[in-house]
């Protein structure tokens, strides 16, 4: 049983659609790149408990999450939220997270999926552990690419990652990739797919359409990384 922290509040801005929220780090909690917690609110309907990736670094000081504020209970308590409430925070949990020995880790995401990509591309960063990465990204539009600017920073900086950002409704004068992930879109980018660990996370749909991908791209099992996002 993991023990349940108490602790104080405050909010990350996002962009239009996805809101992001940081939560001072207690003491003595630990985490993998790629895990999840469980954070318990009180909503008007009572108490709720909803999963969230960590889409921080384990040596951050604070925890983060970034989601879709759909309307429900939850996420309408969850951004009610003043700095200094307290909230509930369980965990880690979950096993998506960079299998020993891997060295070279493509991430197939799409929109706030990209947490637990962005703790491990982010961790690798902080780390410099010489992990070889590539991100597939995928959003609607350019109005809300979440962490595009801290990706486009780390592929300035590091020539052992590379971001392919995707749109299905780019403006004119996009100049990335139009459309869906897809495996034509993938060969295009990566050469030797048969190095790589990929990684899949988010809806069940978008895990569903991933997986349907790689398997078209002939990624054995063993090297395929996924977790659903539940509650979408």
């Amino acid at each position: 049983m993991r023990e349940t922290y108490r602790i104080e509040f405050r909010m990350k801005a996002a962009c239009e659609g996805v809101t992001g929220f940081r939560f001072d780090k207690p003491p003595g909690y630990k985490f993998e790149a790629g895990q999840y917690f469980r954070l318990t609110l009180q909503t008007p309907e009572g108490e709720r408990t909803e999963s969230f990736s960590h889409a921080s670094a384990p040596a951050d000081q604070f925890i983060e999450l970034a989601t879709r504020m759909t309307g429900s209970p939850f996420k309408n308590a969850l951004g009610e939220l003043v700095r200094g409430d307290a909230v509930t925070i369980d965990g880690p949990y979950g096993d998506l997270i960079l299998p020993p020995g891997v060295e070279k880790a493509c991430f197939l995401a799409g929109g706030v999926g990209i947490t637990p990509a962005r703790s491990i591309i982010r961790d690798a960063e902080q780390r410099r552990t010489g992990l070889r990465m590539r991100l597939f990204y995928g959003n609607h539009d350019q109005s809300c690419i979440p962490y595009s600017g801290e990706f486009a920073e780390y592929a300035r900086k590091d020539r052992r990652f590379a971001v392919v950002p995707v749109l299905e409704d780019a403006l004119p004068g996009w100049t990335g990739e139009r459309g869906l992930i897809t495996a034509d879109l993938v060969r295009r980018h990566m050469k030797e797919l048969d190095v790589w660990h990929f990684f899949v996370a988010g809806p069940p749909a978008m895990v569903r359409a991933m997986e349907g991908v790689l398997a078209e791209l002939k990624v054995p099992k063993e090297r395929i990384s996924a977790e659903d996002f539940t509650g979408y």
